[in-house]
Order: structure tokens, then sequence, then C-alpha cells
């Protein structure tokens, strides 16, 4: 029978490999939307490159939710309810003390709540044409928080490894 705190090493394990797999996703589709997006302020883009930036931008947010999903399930802090998505990415910026430190930092949340919204209105808004101006002001918030968000997701790595330390010494 395993032990509690081999269970959690091994959890902890598991989840900084997982991180390790997701971070160079969510940055790599971070650049991407940066690049996508001085594309989108500087012309008229027509409907492929409005679809282009706007599945980008949705994978970024699944991409992002995905990993605070993990890093949840893993110190049983995984909220539910009809807002979840929303809990989620709010309980990421909120330290759990004596658990764990907060994922991401409270200034991503807003910008992020935007990008939240979109991916909601894109993956339900079969017949509704892309607004350019509208998906431009989107791709802006990931580039706002895309440095934050990867430096926070580093930093988060670096706890677990700490703490997985700590645990072992124990």
């Amino acid at each position: 029978m395993v032990d509690e705190p081999s269970a959690m090493r091994g959890r902890l394990a598991r989840l900084r490999g997982e991180l390790a797999d997701e971070r160079p996703i969510v940055s790599g589709l971070g650049a991407e939307i940066a690049g996508l997006a001085g594309e989108l302020a500087r012309q008229a883009p027509d409907a492929a490159q409005l679809a282009v930036a706007a599945v980008r931008i949705h994978r970024y947010y699944t991409a992002l939710e995905s990993v605070l999903l993990r890093v949840e399930r893993t110190f049983a802090a995984e909220p539910a309810g009809g807002d979840w998505h929303l809990d989620l990415l709010r309980g990421a910026t909120r330290e759990l003390p004596g658990i764990r430190l907060a994922v991401l930092p409270r200034a991503v949340l807003d910008p992020l709540h935007e990008v939240l919204r979109f991916r909601h209105f894109f993956r339900h808004a079969y017949a509704i044409a892309l607004d350019g101006t509208k998906l431009a002001k989107v791709a802006r918030h990931v580039v706002t928080v895309h440095a934050d968000v990867d430096a926070a997701l580093g930093a988060f790595d670096r706890f677990l490894a700490e703490l997985s330390e700590r645990m072992d010494e124990e």
C-alpha cells in the first residue's frame, strides 16, 4: 500500500510532467497570437484570417485551462457547478495557504476572463461572422498577459519542485 506522502509525491511528479508538456504549447500559442494581433490591427483581415486567429485564441485558452484544471485536481481544489470555468480561473489567482501558491498573478484575471468569454462565444456561435475589431481586442488581451502567464507557470513549476524536495526530506 502506498502511503499518503508517497502518493502526493507521485501526483506532484505527474503534474510537473504534464506542465512540462503543456507549457510550451501555451507559450507557443501566445507567441503566435502576438503575431496575429499585429496583423489584425494592420489590415482588414478576410474571413479565413479571422478564423485562424479565433482558433488560435480558443486553443490558447483551452490549453491554459487544461493546465489550471490539472493543478486544481492535484491539490483537490477543483471547482464544480455552472460557473466552474470562471471559478477555475479565479481560483488560480488565489493562494491556498499551506497548500499551494497562486498559479497565476491576480493582474491576469480580467484579461483572461475576456478571453474565456470569447472562447465560450466561439464554441457556441456557429452561424455568426467574426468581427475583426472584437477579435483583435481579444488577441490583445492574450498579448497583454502572455509573458506574465508564462513566467507564472515557470514559477509554479519551481514551487512544485521545492515542495517535492521538502516532502523527500520529511
